[in-house]
């Protein structure tokens, strides 16, 4: 145990809200954790591509309590929001462990047991602020197996800097699948499958 200490409140994940959340805690005088699995602060947009922007401008894209800098209309970059994320950690010296995935969560007459590879925290209460990023969803495909080109999801995606003159069909319609279409439509030959009618 980590040296027996009773935490109000364990934050499973540092990225966006896990963040929100502390902030939240000390303001509220809570003792408190957050428990980040990656070695880097980051939150997901450490695994997203390189060309990334935000889908909403600073003024929509900022956590409770600390400004992200750039003018109102401006769309953050990955690199500038991933920035901003650890310039918040910093801002309000909140307490993030690295490298410490949890395992495990378990139920204690005090509240919870949260066990990780380092060691195992006591909690009255749990935030689990994963995200929906975790395990990206990779539907199967029939006659998938007989396909000869290279099969990916738009989280294994950095650049086109290898799809020079490729047919590339992006399955889905949503905010990174346009993005990555139009990057990669400068040196690729893209098509966009959707089940929706794209706006």
């Amino acid at each position: 145990m980590e040296n027996e200490k009773l935490y109000d409140c364990i934050v499973i994940g540092a990225g966006q809200s896990g963040l929100a959340a502390g902030y939240h805690l000390q303001k509220a005088g809570q003792t408190f954790a957050l428990l980040e699995a990656q070695a880097e602060l980051t939150g997901s947009f450490g695994r997203y591509y390189d060309s990334l922007t935000l889908f909403s401008p600073v003024k929509h894209s900022q956590l409770p309590g600390f400004a992200l800098k750039g003018l109102p209309g401006h769309y953050p970059t990955r690199l500038e929001f991933i920035q901003y994320l650890q310039d918040y950690r910093a801002h309000f010296n909140l307490p993030v462990k690295l490298s410490t995935a949890v395992q495990q969560v378990h139920k204690t007459p005090e509240g919870f047991s949260i066990i990780t590879p380092s060691a195992t925290f006591l909690s009255r209460t749990v935030i689990n602020a994963t995200g929906p990023f975790i395990e990206p969803n990779f539907p199967q495909y029939p006659g998938q197996e007989d396909f000869l080109g290279e099969l990916m999801h738009s989280v294994d995606f950095r650049n086109g800097d290898n799809m020079e003159g490729k047919r590339i069909l992006v399955v889905g319609a949503g905010n990174s699948a346009i993005q990555i279409a139009y990057e990669l439509s400068a040196k690729a030959k893209v098509s966009i499958a959707s089940r929706r009618k794209i706006k």
